[in-house]
């Protein structure tokens, strides 16, 4: 089995209809396109927008039947119209065809768990993209996409199910122009709590970023990660933050806004600007304080990233009393970095607890440490908060938000160590019944042949049948050309002459860099035969 990748595209097409497309990567080479009409009458919007609005407003009083109710409602705008291949009606719903794909992936998932042991690390990614024209929908909290099922059984997409990730992807922003480094991962951590605004809780995420760092230092060998504290930010000071310490995560935290019917940012005004403000108050024969607070609109924000938009930026407002309009306000600006071509922006769509927003940054940057991929990571976040009682009963799993620009989000990349060979048995991916040979080069049982050759995949150590491009368990490709005794030539180049029986040993590529701009959480171990088609049939 390998990973699946569906993709759901909310357009207007040529005439005006708003329709659904729906396809699916693999199976199957060429994966069939389908789309549905776009289910979003007047009575579901209506209703989306008042459980919404109640949610928002009332996150405690919330129970799972309101959650699952809105989550419905959204699963029917996208799943419940009747679809069309290449133009014509089928009698078939998309929602049919999502839940065959994703069950046989489930089954087949499960199987492989059960088989070895472990969890494959391969995973069901639904990515879900708004085209120009979608904004109100786009607008809508899909974190909470219920996904009917019988006698209860249904669950909510974000996060419930470990191997199935939810995200949603920003078409159309032009190119990101951040690029991963070599040698040093930089994180900023930022924050701004005018005194007339109220605190902000940036400790507990500093420390949760501080042990990210010596994780990762003590699983990459001493790696260089360095994490930079700036409290009392300014427009400026961090605008030149960023320009000289080019940080691959920049975290922020502060409250925000709406002044003029604009969103705004409290930043903190520089010490030159309040002893200014200070001698005006004298002036004028006023007590007190002067206040601290500097507004930035959506154009301030974004001038902050485009020089040097860092590989991440991910946004916590902090709600109080004086600033009430912190997550209205950061949603717009989590827009405005995403036109920054910042590549990955998580932000929150909903107020969230101290203690809830400690917890899934402490789960979300540990998950990063491991190597975990950026969705990935907001998965586990999302599951660590949906499992605090009332399980999935509470807002706080579907607040967060991760918007993607780009496929490949890996932050920090696993190290594989190298391993002994011959270390390990192998089921013969033919389904035989029989183990790979200890040499890793042929099946132990006599029915399988003499063509039963195999080759070792150099990043995940499975032995593939020898005409295989690709890496049946982690996708890794192979060179094109074959050459004697099984090897390919990428093999030939790494064996020495004493090693030429044997297939390819090695150590991760690269030596366990800090930042890679690729996926590795595919790698799995399974026992699936090649000929078969792989976890979902044609949808």
């Amino acid at each position: 089995m390998g990973p699946i990748h569906c993709r759901l595209t909310v357009l207007k097409d040529s005439e005006g209809a708003r329709k659904v497309r729906y396809d699916v990567s693999p199976p199957g080479p060429n994966p069939v396109v389908i789309e549905a009409e776009l289910r979003d009458d007047e009575l579901t919007k209506s209703t989306i927008r008042r459980l919404n609005r109640f949610i928002g407003g009332k996150p405690d009083f919330c129970e799972h039947d309101d959650l699952q109710i809105l989550g419905r409602h959204l699963y029917h705008i996208l799943f419940d119209g009747v679809t069309a291949v290449d133009g014509a009606r089928t009698n078939k719903m998309l929602g049919e065809r999502f839940i065959e794909t994703y069950t046989q992936f489930e089954k087949d998932f499960e199987e492989v768990k059960r088989q070895t042991g472990t969890d494959p690390e391969i995973r069901f990614r639904m990515t879900l993209i708004f085209k120009e024209g979608m904004d109100e929908l786009a607008g809508y909290p899909w974190e909470f996409l219920y996904v009917p099922g019988p006698n209860n059984t249904g669950f909510f997409l974000a996060g419930e199910k470990g191997e199935l990730i939810l995200t949603r992807f920003v078409p159309e922003l032009g190119t990101p122009k951040a690029k991963p480094a070599d040698e040093k991962l930089t994180i900023l951590v930022a924050w701004s709590q005018p005194r007339e605004l109220g605190p902000v809780s940036e400790s507990d995420t500093v420390v949760a970023i501080n042990q990210l760092a010596e994780n990762i230092k003590n699983s990459l060998s001493g790696k260089n990660i360095e994490v930079i504290a700036f409290p009392r930010a300014t427009h400026d000071g961090l605008k030149r933050m960023i320009e000289t310490k080019k940080p691959h995560i920049v975290h922020f935290i502060g409250h925000g806004q709406v002044r003029q019917g604009r969103s705004t940012i409290a930043l903190m005004k520089p010490k030159e600007q309040l002893e200014l403000d200070q001698a005006e108050r004298i002036r004028q024969g006023l007590r007190g304080s002067p206040d601290e607070a500097d507004y930035v609109d959506g154009d301030s924000v974004r001038a902050l990233f485009i020089a040097e938009p860092p590989r991440l930026v991910f946004l916590h407002a902090c709600n109080s009393d004086k600033a009430p309009d912190s997550l209205e306000v950061f949603r717009s600006a989590s827009q405005q970095v995403l036109h920054a071509n910042v590549p990955f922006v998580v932000a929150m769509q909903y107020e969230i607890s101290n203690e809830d927003a400690t917890q899934f940054a402490k789960t979300f940057y540990e998950k990063l440490g491991e190597g975990l991929s950026i969705d990935e990571a907001v998965k586990s976040g999302r599951n660590e908060l949906g499992k605090k009682k009332p399980a999935w009963g509470h807002p706080r799993f579907g607040t967060p938000v991760v918007y993607l620009q780009a496929d490949d989000n890996v932050i920090v990349k696993k190290e594989i160590k190298p391993e002994q060979p011959l270390s390990f048995t192998q089921a013969c991916p033919y389904g035989c019944g029989k183990n790979i040979s200890n040499d890793q080069t042929r099946c132990s049982a006599a029915t399988c042949g003499q063509g039963r050759k195999f080759k070792q995949c150099p990043s995940c150590r499975k032995a593939n049948p020898i005409a295989e491009p690709e890496c049946l368990f982690c996708n890794h490709t192979f060179a094109d050309k074959q050459i004697a005794g099984g090897l390919t030539a990428e093999g030939a180049a790494i064996l020495g002459p004493a090693e030429e029986k044997l297939l390819l040993t090695s150590s991760a590529p690269g030596g366990g860099s800090i930042i890679a701009p690729q996926d590795t959480a595919a790698a799995a171990a399974q026992t699936k035969s090649p000929q078969t088609s792989g976890p979902g049939q044609q949808p």
